[in-house]
């Protein structure tokens, strides 16, 4: 569009509204980087609150998993530890049945009292 074909009234009033469109692109413009940050923000803050969250579930899970392999070692470990002690009671008992004196029982179990 030629502005030089219009007289100097026309001229000013289209350099005008030109200028005040070119105020409004910048307006927008800005607003729209504004509004950018700001989600760009927001979503930063939803984002690490659900990765906490996600982390806090991941971690509670291998917890819980860890605590129940540790809790299953030593529950076999007392299991057995008291199979072979009632075992060394059962024994001591045959043998007092069969007549063995106590010091020997207590030698071969270990066992002081049964």
């Amino acid at each position: 569009f030629e502005s030089t074909r219009l007289d100097e009234s026309d001229r000013q009033t289209y350099e005008a509204r030109l200028k005040w469109l070119r105020d409004e692109i910048s307006a927008l413009e800005t607003r729209y980087m504004r509004g950018m940050t700001a989600g760009e923000q927001r979503g930063l803050v939803i984002g690490e609150q659900r990765g906490i969250a996600i982390g806090e579930e991941r971690g509670i899970a291998i917890g819980e998993e860890r605590g129940i392999a540790i809790g299953e070692e030593r529950g076999i470990a007392i299991g057995e530890e008291r199979g072979i002690a009632r075992q060394k009671r059962e024994m001591a008992q045959k043998m007092v049945s069969e007549g063995f004196d106590r010091e020997t029982i207590q030698k071969i179990t270990g066992l002081y009292s049964w």
